[in-house]
């Protein structure tokens, strides 16, 4: 019983604890980021970053097309101009582009606004640092006035 308890609290301490800001530094998960203003106030927020070793320039247009994915192989034209209101299912959600700023920002919000994702590109010395940021409120249980956040 005390090594299920031990390996919990591990768990927790390692790996729990830098999921929501896998890759990101304490400064990048702690500042605020464009789109974070779409939903203030949130229940839970993560952020997770990387490097990519390619120039903005060439990672933007895949960021571009959205989640639709329609091709892996190359990237289509005809897919490389969101606009704000261009939307996309996720699952049982519908995400509506909220912010463009193209080469940089690109955030979804949910139709019930109660969901953000936003992705910020910034071009470093000819490296690409890809920054994804979620920021999510929680429906309140039934019956009850609090929330339970579960990372």
């Amino acid at each position: 019983m005390f090594a299920l308890a031990a390996l919990s609290a591990l768990y927790a301490e390692l790996a729990r604890g830098r999921i929501p800001t896998w890759g990101a530094t304490e400064v990048e998960a702690a500042s605020r980021l464009p789109g974070d203003e779409l939903l203030e106030n949130a229940d839970g927020v993560s952020t997770r970053a990387i490097w990519i070793e390619a120039p903005a320039a060439a990672v933007w247009p895949w960021l571009a097309r959205g989640l639709g994915m329609h091709s892996v192989d190359w990237v289509l034209p005809e897919y490389q101009h969101p606009q704000i209101g261009d939307s996309i299912s996720l699952g049982s959600n519908r995400m509506l582009v909220e912010r463009v700023d193209p080469q940089h920002v690109l955030a979804w919000r949910s139709e019930d606004g109660n969901w953000v994702w936003t992705f910020v590109v910034e071009n470093r010395a000819g490296r690409t640092r890809l920054i994804s940021r979620n920021r999510f409120r929680l429906a309140p249980f039934k019956g009850s006035r609090s929330r339970a956040i579960v990372v």
